[in-house]
């Protein structure tokens, strides 16, 4: 495995030249999640299935965001907006179930304990990644599957996540948020260069059942 600082300059690298459509696909699902979310909390105490229709949508969405970013490390740089939508909704349902039981076990340890909760998150970090590159298996599957392939691994994608972290602050101090469009790509690639190698170090078609 490399250093995150390795990962970090793979990413930059990516994006050399090209950070206009993760950036334009970052803001346009951005608005469309604030928009729903923004409803939802409107109207939460009259029409609670505003929850529903909004998880049905955002959680497809943040799938598409996350695979489309891998699909730019590998070269796909072009088509990124267009991959973002069309990885969310086709097909629907391993992208929601996917997010579904990944935010559903994260919540879950969060609610025991902070500790828990981030381990599970670090654990199931490469779920979206794995159920796009394995489109064979179930979404639970993926799941275990990116819990085994991060074993050994969830402290150093931990520091990879904590790295961006002066970067989230200063973009929410000083530029209101908006700076994040650029943060939210460079993290992503990052991890994506992350996978890309863990992937060679224990192929994820290889793990035991």
């Amino acid at each position: 495995m490399k250093s995150n600082r390795e990962y970090r300059a793979q990413a930059r690298a990516a994006l050399k030249g090209n950070w206009s459509k993760p950036v334009l696909l970052t803001l346009l699902i951005s608005l469309i999640v604030s928009g729903l979310t923004g409803s939802f909390s409107y109207v939460i105490l009259d029409k609670p299935y505003f929850s529903v229709v909004s998880m049905l949508v955002t959680l497809p969405l943040q799938f598409g965001l996350v695979v489309a970013m891998l699909l730019f490390f590998r070269g796909q740089k072009e088509n990124c907006v267009e991959n973002g939508f069309r990885i969310a909704f086709k097909p629907f349902s391993t992208a929601f179930l996917v997010e579904f039981f990944k935010e559903f076990m994260v919540v879950l340890g969060l609610a025991l304990l902070v500790v828990p909760g981030i381990i599970l998150d670090m654990a199931y970090s490469m779920a979206e990644f794995i159920a796009y590159d394995e489109p064979e298996i179930s979404p639970a599957e993926a799941l275990r599957r990116s819990r085994r392939l991060m074993k050994g691994h969830k402290w150093q994608m931990f520091c990879l996540e904590l790295s961006f972290i002066g970067w989230i602050l200063l973009s929410c101090i000083f530029t209101l948020g908006i700076g994040l469009l650029w943060v939210v790509p460079y993290m992503l690639q990052s991890i994506a260069a992350f996978y890309e190698d863990l992937k060679q170090e224990a192929p994820v078609s290889e793990l035991d059942a």
